[in-house]
């Protein structure tokens, strides 16, 4: 079999496998009743990302990145749908929410009413791409200070973090193997963030998970 075949399905697997990360994290909200501490900007740059990525891959006619933005754009809104249900913040929650649905607006009209030219647009959709996957990456350790200051890793999820640092990997040998900047160096931030949240879980354990182990 071909490594840039069995890489794709390996992409597609495990990404898709990756986007149930984040139910162990709304296994637990659904039982609180609360989204507490959990953040929502992991869930939302989830959401805008997958939208982006599939109108990428429709415009590159990637079937593997179709397959894999449509089933993580559908997962995303799920799991926004249920943080906005369960958030404790309800009114911030939708206001970022609303935000983002502006801005997906905004971004459609530009480049469909604006640039139009089939080039330009790959171009300004792909560093949109780059800047949405970095940011989505990057988001679970958005509030790292936070964490630092607390000494607790409230809030951070190994699945999510596993699945974040597996899929990235996966994602810069595709990239390089298809020859495309847009998926492979966007998602070298995702080994990074990945590592740094191994780091912080282990340095700095759930204060509930703390108690226990006492």
């Amino acid at each position: 079999m071909d490594w840039v075949l069995l890489l794709s399905r390996l992409c597609i697997g495990v990404t898709i496998a990756s986007n149930g990360g984040g139910i162990p994290v709304f296994v637990d909200i659904v039982r609180k009743g609360t989204t507490h501490s959990v953040p929502f900007l992991p869930f939302l740059a989830g959401f805008v990302s997958n939208t982006a990525c599939l109108a990428y891959a429709m415009l590159r006619a990637d079937s593997v990145l179709q397959i894999v933005s449509s089933v993580g754009m559908t997962m995303s809104t799920i799991y926004v749908t249920l943080f906005l249900f369960f958030s404790s913040k309800k009114s911030t929650t939708f206001r970022q929410l609303m935000l983002s649905g502006v801005g997906i607006l905004s971004v459609y009209v530009y480049l469909t009413r604006i640039i139009r030219e089939p080039s330009a647009v790959e171009i300004q959709l792909g560093l949109l791409i780059g800047f949405l996957i970095t940011g989505m990456n990057m988001a679970p350790i958005a509030d790292i200070g936070n964490i630092l200051k607390k000494q607790s890793s409230d809030g951070l999820s190994l699945s999510m973090a596993l699945a974040i640092f597996v899929t990235s990997v996966l994602w810069v040998l595709y990239g390089i193997a298809v020859d495309d900047l847009v998926l492979s160096l966007p998602s070298i931030s995702g080994v990074l963030s990945g590592s740094v949240q191994f780091y912080l879980l282990w340095s700095y354990p759930a204060k509930g998970k703390a108690v226990k182990s006492e």
